[in-house]
């Protein structure tokens, strides 16, 4: 588990994950774009509020990314037992 370093609003913070050093770089970059992206919208908001919105705005994004996903999932399962039927049909004939 190795540490990465992160500056966030002003505050250095150094982190630990579980996962790759690659997952979690990404992690903390997304975080760190999105809290910058918010500040930069309205520079006037407390730091609080910054990060509440961030936290939202990212937790909005996972839920559609999860619902995406499990939307193809369906989508495949459909598909493979359609396949299935079909090959179904044409063995028994």
């Amino acid at each position: 588990m190795e540490a990465i370093k992160a500056d966030l609003l002003g505050k250095k913070l150094t982190l630990k994950f579980d996962s790759d050093q690659d997952v979690a770089q990404e992690t903390v970059d997304l975080v760190v774009s999105k809290v910058r992206d918010i500040q930069k919208r309205d520079p006037s908001q407390f730091a609080q509020d910054i990060l509440l919105v961030a936290i939202l705005e990212l937790a909005e994004e996972y839920t559609k990314s999860k619902r995406r996903v499990m939307d193809y999932k369906s989508s495949i399962q459909e598909k493979t037992d359609l396949f299935i039927e079909s090959i179904d049909s044409c063995i028994v004939q």
